[in-house]
């Protein structure tokens, strides 16, 4: 009897541990507008860039993409690609980008 006691306790302290441990963080604040390089950075609403850049948006006509938009993060001052985003925000809406 004492075993089972035991690894009923044992079961449920490493359920309630597990599942403290691996919850998903909830936005409660607006995001910045800005790019997020990092889950990090969206976490704490830091985007690491805030400012001189743009994103465009058009729409994809591929095969199972039809009627969805592909963005890309540029540079203002250059024109150049913005490489390794992982989410934008336009302190509205969180885009992923996906490639």
């Amino acid at each position: 009897m004492q075993k089972i006691k035991l690894s009923i306790i044992l079961i449920l302290l490493f359920l309630k541990g597990y599942s403290q441990g691996n919850q998903i963080p909830t936005a409660v604040e607006i995001p910045k507008k800005g790019l997020y390089k990092t889950f990090e950075e969206f976490k704490f609403n830091v985007p690491s860039i805030t400012d001189s850049f743009f994103v465009e948006g058009k729409m994809r006509t591929q095969q199972n993409w039809e009627g969805t938009m592909s963005y890309t993060s540029r540079y203002a001052s250059s024109n150049k690609k913005v490489k390794k985003v992982w989410r934008f925000s336009d302190s509205q809406n969180v885009f992923a980008f996906h490639q």
